[in-house]
């Protein structure tokens, strides 16, 4: 059975649309897929990210490790072979332990991403955590011996509970206590290799027993408690990539790029590349500047009687692709006009520059560039009142403007189709879709001039 009349003039295609169609494929996939894409000019942030990294401590001496009744006042005990943390309503029967943990080489500004504290248990019948732990809020904390109490040091505001029943006999890990270890770290005096007292204080109620081993207890081996902390450390400084902000420099006969802070560090380092104004080159520490006059030539044929200036341009282009219309700028010396292009074959446009006064006998250079094309320039200099340029093609595909085809306008234009909204419409049908996406790839990688 044939194809009716209306289906088979819904699928026929010119043969070079058809041909756009051969990247169709990707986009099946591109689409499915939700992203957020940022056409930023400014440069991304060359700041490396440091990793994380885990440091593992233990109790490292007797005069490290104590605990004190509540109902006591300055006389921590630091010799004995377990450490008593028991909840309990009458003091004179509740106890708070205190583990100091040398070396802790975390840099000033790190992030603390987690942190366990390991008591080593070593009685089923006395493994039953009811505590607050805190930390000795100090920049560098003294040991039990200098410093003979638990119950009375100064507290982080930060603290964790730790409550549980029977948890039974080894070594056992508290809650995560980052926030806690975060508010040392955090201190102002606070310098890689301090130390830092955990407080672990026994509720009031209900009852439980808890004790861990000491440091003094060296039957079997040791079974010192433990504290295990991972963090980013912060990002290494940075150092300037140019100086002073604001200065410029050129990086080719019409760009410059200028000398200030783009990214997430402190630190100057240069911008992207920016254009000279249409009709001026870049020279010396960064300045645009047009070029010096030349004696104009004389006349030539095609000039109005008397003429000395510019008075237009015919100009022939084509846009590749193009379906509908598009507004071209167009620039020369200090001129700027709009131009409507229509269709993708060549055509002639006329720039009308009678009220400008160019004068006759000087190089210009002609910019064009459409809202989604790559920037065209064209060096020309006139000898009558009217000159004939062609131009050649206007090339589509940069979405955000950067003079370059290339990745972030693919995810753009993905994005776009995925949203079903116009801003990605290439080709000037009114709608963002397949034609659009195989346009942008077969011009992918292009730079304009």
């Amino acid at each position: 059975m044939g194809l009716s009349p209306r289906i088979k003039k819904t699928i026929k295609l010119e043969c070079s649309e058809r041909n756009l169609l051969i990247a169709l494929g990707a986009l099946v996939i591109l689409v499915s897929i939700p992203l957020t894409v940022s056409l930023s000019r400014q440069r991304p942030s060359l700041t490396p990210q440091a990793a994380a990294q885990t440091i593992n401590l233990e109790i490292s001496a007797g005069a490290d490790d104590a605990y004190q009744s509540y109902s006591s006042k300055g006389s921590a005990d630091y010799n004995d072979y377990y450490i008593s943390m028991n909840s309990n309503d009458a003091n004179l029967l509740r106890y708070s332990g205190g583990f100091r943990f040398t070396n802790v080489n975390i840099p000033k500004g790190s992030v603390v991403n987690s942190a366990v504290f390991q008591p080593y248990v070593y009685n089923s019948t006395n493994d039953n955590p009811n505590v607050d732990i805190f930390a000795n809020d100090v920049d560098n904390a003294k040991d039990f011996v200098i410093e003979r109490d638990v119950v009375n040091r100064v507290r982080t505001s930060n603290s964790v509970a730790w409550v549980a029943t029977n948890v039974g006999v080894g070594y056992k890990s508290s809650p995560d206590i980052k926030n806690v270890i975060q508010g040392v770290v955090n201190r102002p005096g606070w310098s890689a290799g301090n130390a830092i007292v955990l407080l672990i204080h026994g509720k009031t109620s209900p009852d439980r027993l808890f004790y861990a081993r000491s440091y003094e207890y060296v039957t079997g081996g040791r079974t010192p408690a433990r504290l295990i902390i991972t963090y980013t450390p912060p990002p290494p400084l940075c150092s300037d990539e140019c100086s002073p902000s604001g200065a410029k420099q050129c990086t080719d006969g019409t760009h410059y790029k200028t000398c200030g802070n783009y990214d997430t560090d402190s630190c100057l380092e240069w911008s992207s590349s920016t254009s000279c104004p249409a009709g001026q080159t870049c020279s010396g520490s960064g300045v645009c500047s047009a070029p010096p006059n030349p004696t104009p030539k004389p006349p030539g044929p095609g000039s109005s009687p008397g003429a000395k200036i510019l008075e237009s341009i015919q100009l022939e282009i084509s846009i590749p692709n193009l379906r509908g219309k598009v507004q071209v700028k167009v620039e020369v010396g200090s001129v700027s006009q709009n131009i409507q292009v229509q269709g993708s074959g060549p055509k002639s446009y006329s720039l009308d520059l009678k009220a400008v006064a160019l004068p006759l006998g000087q190089e210009y250079i002609l910019v064009l560039q459409s809202g989604k094309s790559l920037v065209k320039k064209v060096r020309f200099t006139p000898e009558g009142s009217e000159s004939k340029l062609t131009i050649g093609d206007l090339i589509l595909g940069d979405i955000n403007q950067d003079n370059y085809i290339g990745l972030v306008d693919q995810l753009a234009l993905a994005s776009f189709v995925a949203s079903q909204t116009s801003f990605g419409d290439l080709n000037g049908d009114g709608i963002t879709n397949s034609f659009d996406w195989a346009i942008l790839l077969t011009h992918f990688g292009k730079k304009g001039d």
